[in-house]
């Protein structure tokens, strides 16, 4: 018997299976490529979520950094500002000290004998300056700095005659230090004016101010030092640096005898010298007892205290305080010294 199949049937059947698996398997790949799509974008906005992390965190220390620096660098133009305001501050102090050290109580000192201690301690040697001043300039900076050590308010210049003023004029000595009167630091009078100085000794006080061997030595025959001191008190120390005539002029045109112009000391010349104490305390003539130009320095003849030959460094940085007759501006006793007046007038 021969059996009939319903194939239509079956084959439908089989074909809407297949549709429907197909379709199945379809929506299972859409899910799929979805979740992958998602995941896809999940990854991505991570990323992207980290990159902005990262960037702000960047940016943030960036920030930080800058922030760093700029306090660094507030910090800096601080310190700069306080290192600016110090400097001001000591300069400040440094002029008012040098105004309080100025005495008012000293306008009358207007004279001096450059001490030893003064010119051992500028010069920074045992020996002295010699002639080498540092020029008649110098001569004055180290009148002013000694005044000034012991209070001076006023302006100093040195009694030194040179050849050349810087225009080929000669500098006379007695025309550099005002018009009187002058007075030593104690208050003793030098002299009134020029005239009282155009003589043997300065026509001043009379007080005494040392007694040496027993003998009593008056202010106008014993000139004094800075520190109120007749000079006479360190020993034979009486020969005084001038490079002048008797009327304060300058001695020769010949530079030689300034030590040329009070910059060597080493020259050989025989220096005139004035003193600044009468030898012997005798007042008897101009070798013993001028105090502007009494002889010329350095040993042997030429006059009864020196002032001899021509090979003679009558320049030379040499101290002698003994009775003794050596080559340098010491030559005869003394160790280098010079006068200085104050030329401006003030109100007593």
């Amino acid at each position: 018997m021969t059996m009939k199949t319903d194939y239509p049937l079956i084959t439908l059947l089989t074909a809407l299976l297949a549709v429907t698996g197909i379709h199945c398997n379809g929506d299972d790949g859409d899910t799929a490529d979805a979740d992958a799509d998602s995941d896809s974008d999940a990854d991505s906005d991570s990323d992207a979520d980290s990159d902005s992390d990262a960037d702000s965190d960047s940016d943030a220390d960036s920030d930080s950094d800058a922030d760093s620096d700029s306090d660094t660098d507030t910090d800096s133009d601080s310190d700069a500002d306080s290192d600016s305001d110090t400097d001001t501050d000591t300069d400040s102090d440094s002029d008012t000290d040098s105004d309080s050290d100025c005495d008012a109580s000293l306008n009358h000192f207007s004279f001096f004998v450059m001490s030893l201690e003064a010119i051992q301690q500028l010069s920074m040697s045992e020996e002295g300056f010699g002639g080498d001043l540092g020029g008649i300039s110098g001569a004055d900076e180290k009148c002013q700095q000694v005044a000034g050590s012991v209070g001076s308010c006023r302006q100093w210049h040195a009694f030194l005659s040179a050849t050349d003023d810087g225009e080929g004029n000669p500098i006379n000595a007695i025309e550099r230090i005002g018009d009187g009167p002058w007075y030593d630091v104690n208050g003793y009078l030098m002299s009134e004016d020029i005239d009282g100085l155009q003589n043997r000794r300065p026509q001043g006080a009379t007080d005494v101010v040392l007694t040496y061997d027993w003998v009593d030595w008056i202010f106008s025959n014993c000139l004094t030092t800075e520190l109120g001191n007749c000079n006479h008190s360190y020993g034979d120390s009486h020969d005084t640096l001038t490079g002048s005539d008797k009327e304060g002029n300058l001695y020769s045109t010949d530079m030689k005898y300034t030590c040329n112009d009070w910059t060597s000391a080493d020259v050989n010349v025989q220096l005139p010298i004035g003193h600044s104490w009468p030898r012997n305390n005798s007042t008897s003539s101009d070798d013993f007892a001028h105090w502007i130009q009494a002889h010329t320095n350095c040993t042997g003849g030429g006059g009864p205290w020196g002032g001899g030959d021509s090979e003679c460094n009558g320049c030379g940085a040499n101290i002698n305080l003994t009775d003794t007759m050596e080559d340098g501006v010491g030559g005869d006793g003394g160790y280098g010294a010079w006068y200085c007046f104050a030329y401006d007038n003030v109100d007593e």
